[in-house]
Parts: structure tokens; C-alpha cells; sequence
């Protein structure tokens, strides 16, 4: 849950409006603790890449299944720069709007590939446990957290999306944090996935062997 560590700034001393502020906002330069906020949005990237890369080594060599992890690392990249290049600039109500220069042109950047890749990788994820197994019980109830985690982070999502571009600030801070929510515990539906992939992978293996062995026993 690295990646929902919004929820500490509920036991920090200095609290911000929730309704109107965006958890970028948290880890803008000169807010307090900042830095931490970046570490457990980079720390959280990490693990979320280790966990693609696993997946991509399980041995299924699927396009839909393949893909949707490509998408899957692209959104820890997306996330882990949007931390790393932090905003320096907070919006203030009525006061100047914040300049909107590289760095924020960067950060804009980055937080639509991490958002975007991971729509996109729950789709296709969603997409890879129908097609892989049609019908296992285990393989449609991933996949329904997969299409569940897309539908809910694009709600969020545009709900948000609205707020910024029809000056609705109420509208920001709950619905990303819902968002945030949403594709932080997907984490665990990925995790799932590849540990299913990866258990089918080394049965194949074992029943490889065995019948290695019984065609040519040992004398």
C-alpha cells in the first residue's frame, strides 16, 4: 500500500483540505514531508516493476498477457518520475493561477503514463484471463478485478478530470484518492496473476521431467 501513502497524512500534524487538493500537491517542493510521500511513490514503483518483470518471465508468451504488463511497467515508470520530478508550485484559491513551465509540463507528463498505463494494463490483463483459460473459476474472478480496478479508476478518473477543467475543485482530491485506492489494492489482483502463471509454469516443468524420466529410466 506504498502507493496509497496519502492515508498517513491523516496522522501528520499539518493536514490540507482533502475535497480540493491533489496528492501531487503533498509532494510538491517546500510541502512538509514531501520527501517522504516521493520515497513511497518511488519505493512502491520499484516493487510494482519487479512484479511486471516476474510476470513477463512466467513463460507466457500471450500478446494480450505480455502487453498488459508492458503497460503495467509503464505506469511504475510514469509514477516513479512524477515523484521524482515533483511540482514546484501548489494552486492557492484566489490566488495566481502556478506557472505552467518544464518541470510541470513534465509532471503532467508523467502522472497521465502512470494513470494511462494502468487503465490499460488492467484491460489487457483482464483480456489475457479470458482468453488464457475460458471458463476457470479462478481465471474469471481475476479477471473481474482486473475489468472492475479499469472501470473504476477511469470513473474516478474523469470525475476528477472534470474538476480541473471545469473549475470544480471540490471535485479533485476524494475521487483521485478513490483512484488511488483502486489501483493500489490491484496490486494484489497482478500479484495473483503472475503467481498463477508462474505455478502453472513449474507444473509443466515437473510433468516435463517425469516424463523425461520414464522414457529413459535410469538402469
Amino acid at each position: 500500500m506504498l502507493g496509497a501513502n496519502f492515508l498517513l497524512e491523516w496522522v501528520l500534524p499539518s493536514r490540507s483540505p482533502v475535497a480540493t487538493t491533489l496528492v501531487s500537491d503533498l509532494q510538491a517542493v517546500g510541502r512538509p514531508w514531501a520527501a517522504a510521500f516521493r520515497a513511497g511513490d518511488v519505493t512502491s514503483s520499484v516493487l510494482l516493476a519487479v512484479l511486471a518483470a516476474w510476470g513477463l518471465r512466467t513463460g507466457d508468451r500471450g500478446r494480450r498477457w505480455r502487453a498488459g504488463l508492458l503497460a503495467v511497467l509503464a505506469s511504475a515508470a510514469g509514477t516513479a518520475a512524477a515523484a521524482l520530478v515533483p511540482e514546484t508550485c501548489t494552486p492557492v484559491p484566489g490566488a495566481a493561477p502556478c506557472p505552467f513551465d518544464a518541470g510541470a509540463a513534465a509532471h503532467e507528463v508523467a502522472s497521465v503514463l502512470a494513470v494511462g498505463g494502468a487503465l490499460a494494463g488492467a484491460l489487457l490483463l483482464w483480456l489475457a484471463e479470458r482468453s488464457r483459460r475460458p471458463g476457470e473459476p479462478s481465471a474469471v474472478r481475476r479477471g473481474r478485478v482486473h475489468l472492475a480496478t479499469a472501470l473504476l479508476a477511469a470513473a474516478s478518473g474523469a470525475v476528477v478530470l472534470a474538476g480541473r477543467y471545469a473549475d470544480l475543485p471540490h471535485l479533485l482530491g476524494w475521487p483521485q484518492r478513490v483512484q488511488i485506492l483502486v489501483l493500489s489494492a490491484w496490486c494484489v489482483a497482478i500479484g495473483r496473476s503472475v503467481a498463477a502463471r508462474d505455478g502453472e509454469k513449474h507444473a509443466l516443468r515437473t510433468i516435463d521431467a517425469r516424463r523425461a524420466q520414464e522414457q529413459d529410466p535410469v538402469p
